[in-house]
């Protein structure tokens, strides 16, 4: 990302009867697209490595997914995979309390936690099973690191100061 733009780039390795590639903001949940952009390849045909990028300038608050088509000259079409990008900073926070874990927004079920202490080591992980911001675990004192992992896939982590 570049202030509220969205940098796009990739990769190709070689490249056979290419034409252009089409950089697509979708929608997976209705079935919708937008071109970003459009980029023509010069060559279209190239055994060496290229590096291409494109610029969302108008992406949407919040989850944007994007995917690429590449369109060959005879006009055979691939899709990417879909990547997922995070335009707005996380809303979600947590603070520690006496064995408790408490989330400025309620998790919900479906999502899953992996708690770290401050070295990357994984202290626990679970699934929650009911939609609550209250989590009990008893944690050493320092800075632990929660990884979020909400039900539409999307992850997070968050820092969270231990004091007992």
């Amino acid at each position: 990302m570049m202030d509220k733009d969205v940098l796009l780039t990739w990769t190709t390795l070689s490249e056979t009867n290419l034409n252009q590639f089409e950089v697509l903001n979708v929608d997976p949940y209705n079935k919708t697209e937008q071109v970003v952009q459009t980029i023509y390849v010069e060559e279209g045909n190239s055994n060496s490595r290229k590096e291409y990028s494109a610029v969302d300038s108008n992406p949407n608050p919040g989850m944007n997914y994007y995917q690429l088509l590449s369109v060959d000259r005879d006009g055979k079409q691939q899709l990417s995979e879909i990547i997922a990008i995070n335009t707005q900073s996380s809303e979600q926070y947590a603070r520690y309390n006496s064995g408790t874990i408490i989330f400025g927004k309620a998790l919900k079920k479906g999502d899953a936690l992996t708690l770290y202490n401050c070295e990357g080591k994984e202290i626990s992980s679970f699934d929650v099973h009911e939609a609550s911001n209250l989590v009990e675990q008893e944690l050493s004192n320092g800075v632990a690191l929660i990884r979020i992992t909400y039900r539409n896939g999307f992850s997070e982590v968050i820092r969270l100061l231990v004091t007992n």
